[in-house]
């Protein structure tokens, strides 16, 4: 099950043909950046594109290649190592285009496109086109019912909106998993969801689990659920202790 329909994801995919020979870079994350290439993955294949992988760091061939498409994750202006794989992907004169993103500050590279996924973002990127997180198209698989729950999954690392250690019964998805399958599995486990993790959340949502989302340190939480999540059935709170209320009722 799709949270949104391919058709939502023409804006970004539809403008290339099969013939379009399109190198695609991962960036430097965790479990949650991991679903995001997982599923832009997925869509490149739903939109019969033609695409390899190009390690930048490793300084893959580039060469016979049309266009450079940039991990979703890692947001603009925000984490040093995704911020270091962009500038050695411009650095390969190609064209390059960032995958639907959040901006916590302007990162002023020639991009040839960049999409925002929420619109809070557009404040630092004006010139951006507000486009879907790339989770939202991922094609959940039918899982049973969860086993355990309600249950609080706070972010344990810094950057937080919240002091995991006011919160000893909290989990993080991201410490114990891995792979995207892996956060599939681990999160499917809960049933009604508490989370400050975004992708923790969409995949509460694709699992058809009751999800409150609550804010993160930036925009991205609370701009993310205005812009696309509150319409898919989450819910939203300002602290733990107001979702805990809320799912007891």
């Amino acid at each position: 099950m799709r949270l949104l329909d391919l058709s939502h994801f023409e804006v970004v995919f539809g403008r290339y043909t099969s013939a379009t020979r399109l190198g695609l870079v991962d960036g430097d994350g965790n479990t949650g950046d991991r679903l995001l290439y997982a599923a832009t993955r997925r869509m490149l294949r739903e939109f019969w594109l033609t695409w390899r992988t190009v390690n930048i760091l490793a300084g893959d061939d580039v060469q016979g290649l049309d266009e450079l498409l940039l991990f979703a994750g890692g947001s603009m202006g925000g984490w040093r190592p995704a911020q270091l794989i962009r500038q050695r992907a411009v650095a390969t004169g190609l064209p390059c285009t960032v995958l639907p993103q959040s901006w916590l500050a302007p990162e002023p590279l020639p991009f040839k496109r960049a999409y925002a996924r929420e619109t809070a973002s557009l404040q630092f990127a004006p010139g951006a086109i507000l486009a879907p997180d790339l989770a939202l198209g991922f094609d959940f698989p039918e899982i049973q019912r969860a086993t355990r729950g309600p249950q609080l999954l706070l972010r344990r690392t810094d950057p937080s909106a919240f002091n995991v250690h006011n919160y000893p019964a909290s989990i993080d998805p991201a410490e114990l998993t891995y792979s995207a399958d892996d956060y599939l599995d681990f999160i499917a486990d809960y049933d009604p969801i508490i989370t400050d993790r975004l992708h923790v959340a969409i995949v509460g949502l694709g699992l058809r689990r009751r999800v409150t989302i609550l804010p993160s340190h930036y925009h991205k939480n609370r701009s993310m659920w205005e812009t696309w999540l509150s319409r898919l059935g989450c819910l939203w709170a300002d602290t733990p202790e107001e979702a805990l209320i809320g799912v007891n009722r």
